[in-house]
């Protein structure tokens, strides 16, 4: 038995009927054999890989257990009745098996909710994809990982080579007895008594925090880029209270094209990312017949992982928040404006310290935190409040190697981000071999417009591959 940490029991908190906070992979996989493996052979295949490997990441069998009441963290446990039937699956694509047809059922995937009796997560072996080839969807609550212990995670089931490697066989698995009711309690109460001294250093941490942040950007001088306030981003119709449905479309982009165009605009990969979907931004809100006054504001996780601990699950990520100068009609000046909104993101994040987040999460005990989300969310309050961000993006790195799961090689991975409270969009980039894959996944009720919002991407980034090219001609001139 392990609690939670404060951030991982967050994400559980937090989460109501229609808001799941669940991140995923998908992985077009594609048989280069001379004679290719039917479906069944393929599954067959990929399960055996899973049921060699799945000692390896021990939070695959091991499910959350509440504490009585809600009073204590959460805590992981074996579960004795793990089966991986419960977590493995097979579906097919109607024809003709294409993207439309894969982001479809990624949608519908990500719409349905986890239960707490048995270990958050689940993979899904997809047959019916166009030219042969298949796709393996793998979906975790957020509870158990971010985006990069996410990634370590899946790795442990990837291979290098065609071939796959040889594991050293675990023996039979003999789970830990569940914690009884009395433990339970046990808990409770200490963390009850404990509760107190908690909040108490959270407080003044935080405080200590937010006056470090303060004295920062008084000392900023004339002329600096402040960092984004908490108020800066307006209220438009992608935030209000989320629903339950999910929708999911993707574009892939090639990486070394992305690299470029950041260069000559003198921005990073990541800087272009949230350009792109600033451009995609604007031509959405101009399609809905909105216009803002302030520029909309995105909400970027960034991994407190040191790297000594890359390989621990669990999350470790703080936010910032970065203004996406939607209100610049000019590519360039908005991505130069970007580049500086997040570089004062990132330093007033290293003021305020990596521990700010985990303070914040500690303010409320778990049922509590849950009560009062449940009850937001019931009562439709977010759709009264002003949003702090308007947008997710991440972007999480990913080898420019070929990967191999089960003997099959991985063609494409698209990642798929989580969305919560008022924010109703989220984007998260991924490279992998020579492309950067995009995924968008939204609210249906305030996104319903998304395959065309991923148009609207492709569109922004020519719209930036434009204007690096003209300043390179011009500056060869």
């Amino acid at each position: 038995m392990q609690p939670l940490s404060p951030l991982d029991a967050a994400f559980v908190a937090f989460e109501t009927e229609g808001a799941p906070l669940h991140v995923a992979a998908v992985l077009v996989l594609e048989d280069p054999s001379p004679v290719p493996r039917s479906a069944e052979e393929a599954y067959a295949a990929i399960r055996a890989m899973i049921e060699r490997r799945i000692h390896l990441v021990p939070v695959m069998r091991q499910r959350v257990i509440q504490g009585p009441l809600g009073a204590a963290p959460p805590v992981r446990a074996d579960d004795p009745d793990f089966d991986l039937n419960n977590h493995l699956g097979r579906a097919a694509l109607p024809s003709p098996g294409g993207v439309k047809e894969l982001e479809a059922y990624v949608g519908r995937i990500m719409s349905r909710p986890m239960f707490l009796d048995r270990p958050l997560w689940e993979m899904l072996f997809i047959e019916g994809l166009e030219d042969g080839k298949f796709a393996l969807m793998a979906r975790f609550h957020h509870a158990v990982l971010d985006g990069i212990s996410g990634a370590h995670i899946l790795a442990e089931f990837f291979d290098l080579t065609m071939e796959p490697r040889e594991v050293e066989p675990s023996g039979p698995w003999l789970p830990e007895p569940v914690p009884t009711q009395q433990e339970l309690l046990n808990g409770a109460g200490a963390a009850w008594v404990k509760q107190p001294f908690i909040v108490a250093e959270a407080v003044a941490r935080t405080a200590t925090s937010l006056l470090r942040a303060i004295d920062h950007n008084h000392a900023l001088g004339e002329g600096k880029t402040r960092p984004t306030s908490l108020l800066a981003a307006p209220k438009t119709s992608i935030n209000g209270t989320i629903s339950g449905q999910r929708s999911y479309a993707c574009v892939n982009l090639n990486f070394d094209e992305v690299k470029r165009v950041g260069k000559a605009l003198g921005a990073t990969v990541t800087d272009v990312v949230m350009a792109l979907t600033a451009g995609a931004l604007n031509r959405l809100m101009e399609a809905r017949g909105e216009v803002y006054e302030q520029d909309l504001v995105a909400m970027v996780p960034v991994s407190t992982r040191p790297e000594s601990e890359i390989g621990s699950l669990g999350n470790q990520i703080s936010t910032m928040l970065v203004g996406l100068a939607t209100t610049m009609a000019d590519p360039r000046a908005r991505i130069a404006s970007i580049r500086l909104s997040a570089q004062a993101a990132k330093e007033q994040d290293r003021v305020l310290g990596s521990q700010l987040v985990v303070d914040l999460t500690q303010l409320l005990p778990p049922f509590l935190a849950n009560l009062l989300t449940r009850g937001a969310h019931n009562m439709k309050i977010f759709d009264h409040l002003p949003p702090v961000g308007n947008v997710l993006v991440s972007s999480v790195p990913g080898p420019d190697f070929p990967l191999w799961c089960g003997g099959l090689r991985i063609a494409t991975l698209y990642p798929v981000g989580p969305i919560a409270a008022t924010i109703g969009l989220n984007v998260t980039a991924m490279r992998y071999l020579d492309h950067i894959s995009l995924g968008f996944l939204a609210c249906h009720k305030l996104v319903p417009d998304l395959q065309e919002f991923a148009v609207m991407a492709e569109e922004a980034f020519v719209e930036l591959r434009d204007a690096a090219d003209s300043l390179s001609a011009s500056a060869t001139a």
